[in-house]
Order: structure tokens, then sequence, then C-alpha cells
């Protein structure tokens, strides 16, 4: 375990050599309030687990930049690009070996369905009772994912979760996918009140994770698992 930290620190004064000086990971995210989004009036990336991000990149040392793109380019780029980090991701069976994951980043939550309350003609009891309606989900989101490998096929694919809001606030989908800390300030920024949605049942359990691109160092992964394994130890980060 030693040698191991020591190469880790080693490699660490070596990468300005290393790369010439231009080492700087590429950290990509979506708006996902309150885990993620951009302040436009300082036009800074905010919310909570971007703080914990910034927190684990600066003990490590790695110079970074955050840019807040729609999930599903994001998500592409930490899958065919070297130096990305992505956040905040939901830890899957299915996304297990396509990242180097690094730690949990918020608290863990619930991804549930939500209706309108005056839907009456809605009616679910399991989950396969959600497969006749048509459902709005986040493009390459884990609940896409999730419900895409479950046989459904009626899926409203969006990039803004606000879109598929709109939306179901029009019934023009039946059914939206979307986390219980995320909903209000979702809809707030929607300018739709959230008063008008019941939830129908849980999806799935929200684990949001940091993780680096497969093309990345190991090395990197390294560095920044201990980075982080040393926040949680201070207390510096807790979930």
């Amino acid at each position: 375990m030693k040698s191991t930290i020591l190469f880790v620190i080693l490699f660490l004064s070596l990468i300005p050599a290393l790369y010439g000086g231009e080492l700087q990971l590429h950290v990509a995210t979506e708006h996902w309030e309150p885990y993620s989004y951009l302040d436009k009036q300082d036009n800074v990336v905010k919310g909570s687990a971007t703080a914990v991000v910034r927190l684990v990149l600066e003990k490590a040392g790695i110079p970074y930049d955050i840019r807040v793109y729609p999930w599903a380019r994001a998500y592409q780029m930490a899958q065919t690009k070297e130096n990305v980090l992505i956040f905040a991701m939901t830890r899957t069976t299915v996304r297990e070996p396509l990242f180097q994951w690094i730690g949990q980043v918020a608290k863990s939550d619930n991804i549930n369905l939500y209706k309108l309350k005056k839907r009456k003609d809605i009616t679910v009891n399991s989950l396969e009772d959600v497969k006749q309606y048509n459902i709005g989900v986040i493009r390459e989101s884990e609940s896409a994912q999730v419900l895409e490998s479950k046989g459904f096929t009626q899926l409203t694919k969006v990039n803004k979760q606000a879109n598929s809001i709109k939306q179901l606030e029009l019934s023009r989908i039946d059914l939206l996918v979307i986390s219980e800390t995320s909903l209000v300030p979702e809809f707030k920024l929607a300018n739709v009140s959230v008063d008008i949605v019941e939830k129908v049942m849980v999806l799935i359990e929200n684990r949001p994770y940091m993780a680096l691109s497969k093309q990345t160092s190991e090395v990197i992964a390294q560095i920044l698992r201990k980075a982080y394994t040393d926040l949680v130890q201070e207390g510096k980060i807790k979930h």
C-alpha cells in the first residue's frame, strides 16, 4: 500500500512534465438542480455535487474546468475522450464497466414517476402497468437506460428536464421521471407549479457519483480516489 501511495505522489509531482504542463481534466455535468447548475449571474457552475467535485480536484492538485452540457453530450464525451470527469451520474449495473468510479457526490435519493393529479385515467399498481403510458425521460439518463432494458418503448426523450415538465403539464406525456431532490427546483425553473403533480411510484434509487472516462490514466483515478477518501476521513465529505 505504501509503495502505491508513493507512486501516486511521484506521478502527481511529474504531471506537468509528462503532459507538457498542459494536463487539465475536463469536467462535464448537466443542469440538475440542486446538484449542478450554471449560475448565470457570475457564470460559475455551482451546486451541492459541484462543491464536492471541486473539493476533490483541489485536494488532488489537478487543474480542471467545469462546463454544463445536455446530459447526452456529457455522457458521450465521458465514454469517448481522454481526461474527462463526469458527474453527477447514477451508478448502475449497466454503467459499472464503462467508467472509472471515484466517489459519491451527493446523498442517495429516489427517482420517481409522477403524473398530473387531474389524470384520473392513469392507474399504476406495478411497473408492468407503466408500459402502457408515454413517459418523459432525459436522453441517455439512467432512468431511460433502466426502462429500455426492461422493454419499455413509449419513451419521449428530451435534453432538458424542463421540456418534459412542460409536456406533462400539457398532457403530451403521461408520466414524468424525476428525482425527489430535484423535483421542486426543476419545476420552479420550468415555471410550472409542482402542486399539479403527484408521485405514482419509486422507479430506482439514485446514487450520484463522479467518474472518469476509461481513456484517462488509471493513476489519475487513484489520485482522485485517495483525495476523496482523505476528505471523507477529514469529515469534509459526508454521504
